[in-house]
């Protein structure tokens, strides 16, 4: 299917959902809120790998969610009268790249040039201390993504030497991926105003051609009024939570450390194109990840940054992969 009918049907769809009648009006119900969420490994002083990701997500407030969004919460979700739905719509762009990318075509045993750009259908259900996720990703992989573009354009502006094997990246394939996950906020400590403890444990699972993996992990945080949110947000679907607490005023904080395992079945990043001969590298089953991080809201603006270290993502890699992740939300 040509990518400009890919993405005419995902807007399309996008544009239909979203001019539903609205669901429920709600004194006590968060607003909407735009987030846009930066990851680089240079911020971590490396340049391989999952080298740069871009989204940005606009999540609609429970008074404006669509009603479809309800029905379908009702369904997958178990939807309370005490839980606030939301929808959101997210559109990101992924890079990722081998280590030495002045060699032409890109070393086979190292990671495949890969582009993704995806439009992110999401639907939360927030049930106080738990909220559950739904995100469908519809996207390309492939030169149609624009990766080799984007990257090489940065790399001028910076006056940096081009990535010189996008011509061996990994075909056009468009994408489907769905992915469900759940978090819960366990206090600690807290004596309401002062300092909390809390922990937030999580589970997801993904399935579709770019990623099918089962993850779960927890992350430790220590701050002023951790209700305000599940974490710090994150581009990959089975970390977002997109969660700004309504409308209040008054600020928060928090420093967090985190691990989590992931179990891949599939990464096409990795495995390489689902029905057609391309590069790949022998994936690793088992992925390790570590993070810490900070996170601080002033009413209603959200600033958050996290550094994320893994273990090996395939065979032969000689080197974690390590990147910094940073959000900015605006409530409204």
């Amino acid at each position: 299917m040509h990518a400009a009918a890919i993405w005419s049907l995902c807007f399309g769809l996008t544009l239909s959902l979203a001019g539903l009648v609205k669901a429920q009006d709600r004194d006590d119900a968060p607003g909407g809120a735009l987030s846009l969420t930066i990851a680089n490994d240079f911020f971590a002083l490396t340049d391989r790998n999952y080298t740069n990701g871009l989204a940005l997500h606009y999540a609609f407030a429970p008074s404006d969610t669509p009603r479809l969004s309800y029905w379908i919460g009702d369904w997958l979700l178990g939807v309370g009268s005490d839980t606030h739905v939301r929808a959101g719509i997210s559109v990101g762009h992924t890079i990722y790249t081998p280590a030495d990318t002045s060699a032409k075509p890109a070393p086979p045993e190292q990671h495949p040039y890969a582009g993704y750009v995806f439009l992110r259908g999401t639907l939360l259900a927030d049930h106080g201390d738990m909220v559950d996720s739904v995100a469908l990703d519809l996207g390309l992989v492939g030169p149609a993504a624009g990766a080799e573009f984007v990257q090489n354009t940065f790399h001028d502006l910076i006056q940096d030497d081009p990535a010189q094997g996008w011509d061996s990246q990994i075909n056009n394939e468009p994408i489907a991926n769905l992915t469900v996950s759940r978090r819960w906020r366990v206090d600690l400590s807290s004596d309401g105003n002062g300092l909390a403890f809390d922990t937030v444990p999580m589970v997801s699972a993904s399935l579709g051609n770019f990623r099918t993996e089962a993850s779960a992990g927890a992350i430790f945080r220590v701050g002023q009024r951790l209700s305000a949110d599940y974490g710090p947000l994150r581009i990959q679907s089975s970390l977002f939570t997109g969660n700004l607490a309504g409308r209040r005023k008054d600020s928060s904080w928090y420093f967090y450390v985190g691990a989590a395992g992931h179990a891949v079945a599939r990464d096409i990043t990795l495995d390489g194109n689902t029905f057609r001969d391309s590069a790949n590298v022998e994936r690793e089953p088992f992925v390790g990840e570590v993070s810490a991080g900070w996170a601080a809201r002033i009413g209603q603006v959200r600033l958050s940054y996290s550094f994320v270290a893994t273990t090996r993502l395939f065979e032969g890699e000689n080197a974690a992969q390590r990147y910094a992740v940073v959000n900015l939300t605006v409530g409204f």
